[in-house]
């Protein structure tokens, strides 16, 4: 009787175990989130996350709405370059994440190696941990002036990992 109950017990065992183990969720593919942009601190680690899974390059906004002349330049930005039909498509392939400034004393260890002084800051950081600033203004006669959808598509390609490079590998950048 002793031997039923212990042949029982571990069967029970066994079959939890195996039932359990089927019952967890697969574990959570990391792909490129395609139109959707990451926020904030939390944002931009999941992108760096994103990014050692799949190789894809990172773009990050920085903008700011505590000060109206910075507050019109990415509104701008946003409205006229962000929203642009070839840049929107062409950035697909891109994890896109927005920060708004100013930061917060933890945030600074994060973010505080990406040198700006104005906003609209933007960056590609490559697969391998570099950033690139991408100026999207031109400031002719001191007056702002958006670059148009080409040049900006050619500027983030220039920053950009080479799409026929695979992933660099490299220590870690900011």
């Amino acid at each position: 009787m002793k031997r039923s109950m212990r042949w029982m017990m571990t069967a029970t065992l066994a079959l939890a175990t195996a039932l359990s183990t089927l019952a967890q969720p697969p574990p959570k593919e990391l792909k490129v989130p395609k139109g959707r942009w990451l926020d904030g601190e939390r944002g931009y680690l999941e992108a760096k996350e994103i990014q050692a899974a799949t190789g894809a390059d990172i773009l990050l906004y920085f903008f700011r709405t505590d000060q109206k002349d910075e507050k019109g330049l990415c509104t701008w930005w946003e409205r006229h370059g962000l929203q642009n039909g070839k840049v929107s498509k062409f950035l697909d392939d891109y994890i896109k994440v927005k920060m708004q400034l100013p930061f917060r004393k933890k945030e600074l260890e994060t973010f505080g190696a990406f040198k700006f002084n104005k906003t609209p800051a933007v960056y590609v950081v490559k697969s391998s941990g570099w950033p690139t600033k991408i100026p999207v203004f031109d400031w002719p006669n001191n007056k702002p002036e958006l670059k148009d959808a080409n040049e900006l598509i050619d500027l983030i390609t220039k920053a950009s990992t080479p799409k026929d490079a695979p992933a660099e590998k490299a220590p870690a950048a900011p």
